[in-house]
């Protein structure tokens, strides 16, 4: 763009068609990093997650250039890791797309230690909303690559079971900040609701981290136990 320019004429979205007009980028992997920086700025972190996988999984990047693949899959799942702790917006089918994909390439790899392999599969699992179908088949691949099934389902299970709603982690903040409330605050103490209130999505994704331990019938009794343990804190 000609320096100086009126800038007070322009919204940021006009500055990002102007460039994107002058054809600067001539590498496509340069393109892709101005493309997701473009986005970050305007704060749309939803299409940054579908830009992304359009252009890693739909585009087949991996049969182009491995090695621009497996850096950019990793910044993407890790990019999408961080969306989803921080409880904010990401498109869950692209999202389990790509942490899925990240997932197969270090497993490939043989990049996962046997330690890390649960923590880093569980937290995958943790955020997939796919049907059952869909999920036990994540869990055979697990299986099929001799990762600790029977561990990582349990891990999953209580990493759902753990995770708060969004109202307590900002009671939690609120805590942490030093910021009390007029009224004092037992971070134990759920809000109250009548029993014959609709289930709410928050409890739902709950219930259905149960079915992470029905997949090995070894685990049955253990998925009973969590069962009743989810019971008790509902009640």
């Amino acid at each position: 763009m000609p320096v100086p320019t009126n800038l007070l004429n322009f919204t940021p979205e006009d500055i990002f068609r102007s460039v994107e007009a002058l054809k600067v980028d001539k590498s496509p992997l340069v393109k892709l990093f101005h493309k997701v920086q473009e986005l970050f700025i305007l704060n749309n972190s939803d299409e940054i997650v579908k830009f992304l996988k359009e252009e890693l999984l739909d585009k087949q990047l991996r049969q182009k250039d491995n090695d621009a693949y497996s850096q950019i899959i990793r910044f993407a799942a890790h990019f999408v890791l961080f969306l989803r702790d921080m409880m904010l917006s990401s498109p869950d089918q692209e999202s389990d797309d790509i942490i899925k994909s990240y997932t197969e390439l270090l497993i490939e790899s043989q990049q996962l230690s046997r330690e890390l392999s649960v923590e880093t599969y569980a937290l995958f699992l943790k955020g997939v909303t796919a049907s059952y179908d869909e999920r036990y088949g994540l869990y055979k691949l697990a299986e099929q690559h001799g990762l600790n099934v029977k561990v990582i389902a349990r891990k999953t299970f209580d990493m759902i079971f753990d995770e708060p709603k969004v109202e307590e982690k900002y009671r939690y903040a609120s805590i942490r900040n030093e910021n009390p409330p007029d009224t004092p605050i037992n971070p134990l103490d759920p809000p109250l609701r009548e029993t014959n209130d609709p289930v709410d999505s928050h409890d739902i994704i709950k219930i259905r981290g149960l079915e992470w331990l029905t997949f090995n019938k070894d685990q049955v009794v253990e998925a009973f136990d969590c069962a009743n343990a989810l019971c008790r804190k509902f009640l």
